[in-house]
């Protein structure tokens, strides 16, 4: 990510630059905040982010961690993929797919599920990696080390989305960590009848008209 960074730096000196990362992408961002201190970057989106509290984790690192030492280190889980996402349909039943808790777009949904690249099991390894480098995001003495207090944050969440828990208190719950950290300017954009894919949703287009006017607000030097 730094490196491709660096090179859009490099090709775009005059351009704004916003990072924005999605679902388990919003971790690689906001572990990327902390890891490089916002240099360079002029707003981070978090969209469809969530916060796993530490007892959850405490359980869920040494089970994958097991699962690896089994032998499942490089092969596909279904203990941990039912671990992680088996309880995310559950508020939508009856389902129609194993993913209507994606979008309340069918049209959407369907893509995905017919999608051979997406929705894939993690390996056990990959499985413990995630749930290490969320335990990592959840230390606040972390983000208060960020040298960027001013950097503008936006976080985009459907409040129906599994992901971030019941409304969106995940999301809520990690926008006030960076608060509390000391971070100035944080936004939240929330959709009530939002899902955990508002870039696919019925109302998408409202949704990037948001995230427009946002970036176009952010004054970040």
């Amino acid at each position: 990510m730094h490196h491709v960074h660096c090179l859009l730096k490099e090709r775009y000196p005059d351009s704004r630059h916003i990072l924005l990362g999605h679902s388990m992408g919003s971790f690689l961002a906001r572990e990327y905040l902390l890891q490089h201190g916002g240099k360079g970057l002029d707003g981070l989106v978090l969209s469809g982010t969530t916060y796993m509290a530490a007892p959850m984790l405490n359980a869920a690192i040494p089970l994958a961690g097991a699962v690896c030492a089994l032998g499942g280190a490089k092969k596909p889980s279904k203990l941990l993929h039912e671990l992680a996402f088996a309880k995310n349909n559950k508020p939508f039943r009856p389902n129609r797919t194993t993913f209507d808790w994606g979008s309340t777009d069918e049209k959407q949904v369907d893509l995905y599920v017919s999608d051979p690249l997406c929705g894939f099991m993690f390996t056990g390894r990959g499985m413990h990696d995630m749930f290490t480098g969320l335990k990592k995001l959840t230390k606040l003495e972390r983000l208060e080390t960020l040298p960027d207090k001013d950097l503008p944050i936006l976080f985009i969440s459907g409040e129906q989305d599994p992901v971030g828990g019941k409304n969106a208190q995940g999301p809520k719950t990690v926008a006030a960590q960076y608060k509390k950290a000391g971070c100035n300017d944080v936004t939240m954009q929330l959709y009530p009848k939002g899902r955990h894919e508002m870039f696919n949703e019925v109302n998408r287009s409202e949704v990037i008209s948001n995230l427009i006017a946002w970036i176009n607000r952010a004054n970040h030097s």
